[in-house]
């Protein structure tokens, strides 16, 4: 339990961002549903094609931009057929909002990233003794959770910043 209140802390401010526009949950989910879909490509390419080789790692990285682009051009289409103020920039309403959309966007896949990544390693716990990172009296568990907090908000900040800087005219 202490760790997974590790992993999630990050999230706890930014969820604030959801809890005041309840609006933008709805584009957490198609984000974190469009990143798990990306995450089981991966999986399944690792799996089908090891060991890693280079032109593999490429794929899997082209395989996350694609659903990242994916998810913007969900979140743009949506704007514009809703009409809402992010279909006129450069204002700064359109910019907030943007941020706004984002931060959500990439809360939802970075929650998505914590329960599969820390879910995974809770199989462990069912079994007998405790298990250590190599060269250190850090438990596995906790090592993980220190992991996925900041990768949440990696995954915010790969939305913010190129939906902010993203063309107008996708808006």
């Amino acid at each position: 339990l202490a760790c997974a209140a590790v992993a999630l802390a990050p999230t706890l401010p930014l969820a604030n961002n959801l809890a005041d526009k309840p609006q933008h949950l709805l584009f957490a989910l198609p984000a974190a549903f469009i990143h798990m879909l990306a995450i089981a490509l991966a999986a399944a390419l690792m799996r089908s094609l090891a060991p890693p080789t280079l032109p593999l790692l490429i794929i899997l990285v082209l395989a996350e931009e694609i659903a990242r682009y994916v998810t913007y051009r969900l979140v743009a289409t949506f704007m514009r057929w809703v009409g809402a103020p992010a279909a006129t920039p450069p204002h700064a309403s359109a910019v907030a909002t943007s941020v706004h959309i984002a931060v959500a966007a990439g809360l939802g896949v970075g929650l998505v990233n914590t329960l599969m990544l820390h879910g995974g390693m809770l199989s462990y716990a069912a079994l007998p003794g405790s298990l250590h990172v190599p060269g250190c009296s850090l438990s596995v568990f906790g090592a993980d959770a220190i992991y996925c907090a900041p990768m949440t908000l990696v995954h915010v900040a790969l939305r913010i910043a190129p939906w902010t800087h993203a063309d107008p005219r996708l808006w």
